[in-house]
């Protein structure tokens, strides 16, 4: 087997540690906790271990929440910010939106689950915030920033767009 003199696999690039709490619950403090793993039961085996993760009650309860940081380089590496707008049609928990917030690159969010379409809205808020608390360059215009009305069924479109567009 020829393996071109190479050792190992892609993921030496970029090595990025999953997502952290406090990185998945940023901006969700309004939101309703839940617990993580609906099925386990208040005091069952196990209830106590630090590492029974399932019985703890948490706000944003994405599956897979992706680190920041990891969609910040996969941003940079095909972006351009003057030219190009970002679509994200399964937002999820919207890790997407809060690196082009952080970016200040124009996005749009999709997503079907309205549970995660709050998180996806709250956490793309929390960044767009903290890009203003830091002075952040270009400046975001939110005036593309939409919302569905709470009586909308299902999830929602979320957009972020930069100004001059």
């Amino acid at each position: 087997m020829n393996t071109y003199g190479d050792k190992g696999s892609a993921a030496r690039f970029f090595y990025c540690a999953k997502a952290s709490r406090a990185e998945r619950e940023a901006g969700c403090d309004d939101i309703d906790p839940l617990k993580r793993d609906e099925t386990r039961e208040d005091g069952s085996p196990g209830g106590n271990n630090p590492r029974n993760r399932g019985a703890g009650l948490i706000h944003n309860n994405h599956p897979t929440v992706k680190p920041v940081a990891l969609m910040r380089y996969l941003l940079r590496l095909i972006t351009q910010p003057s030219h190009n707008s970002i679509l994200d049609p399964f937002a999820g928990s919207g890790t997407t939106g809060v690196a082009c917030a952080l970016a200040g690159l124009p996005c749009v969010l999709i997503e079907k689950d309205a549970r995660h379409f709050e998180i996806c809205c709250a956490r793309v808020q929390w960044a767009v915030d903290l890009r203003r608390r830091l002075g952040g360059e270009p400046d975001l215009d939110l005036s593309p920033y939409q919302r569905p009305a709470r009586s909308a069924p299902g999830g929602g479109q979320l957009s972020l767009g930069l100004g001059g567009e």
